[in-house]
């Protein structure tokens, strides 16, 4: 009778020490990572709120785009409030989201689906996001 009430027990604290080991490895698991979203220097943030009003769009395609600033479009998101495309140079990959500006000046306007408008010294263009061409 007392071996039981002493493995019950046992049993017990077992479990009680299982649980506090996990709680901890998740508390210390949480606090390791980085949640918030990362930096790139090469990436200004626009303190202009109000967006440019423009008819004066030039459409070029994604090919034309890799080859004349040097980036490639790997990929978009289209939020309700966020909206972004991932660029891509050399083996960089950069999170481009509206209003923000690469330090060469290229800097994403609005995201449109099926197209993404930019600027770039005073230019205006606008890609297809849909077709490769």
């Amino acid at each position: 009778m007392q071996i039981k009430k002493n493995l019950r027990y046992l049993l017990w604290l077992i479990c009680i020490l299982m649980i506090v080991y996990a709680g901890f490895r998740l508390l210390f698991a949480i606090n390791g990572q980085n949640l918030e979203r990362k930096s790139y220097q090469e990436i200004i943030i626009d303190q202009q709120d109000s967006p440019i009003q423009t008819n004066a769009y030039t459409a070029i395609s994604k090919e034309a785009f890799d080859s004349e600033y040097d980036f490639k479009i790997i990929g978009y998101r289209i939020g309700k409030d966020r909206s972004s495309v991932i660029l891509k140079k050399d083996n960089k990959e950069f999170v481009l989201y509206k209003g923000e500006q690469l330090a060469n000046g290229l800097r994403l306007l609005e995201i449109k689906f099926p197209n993404a408008e930019f600027e770039y010294a005073g230019d205006f263009f606008k890609i297809n996001l849909e077709n490769d061409t």
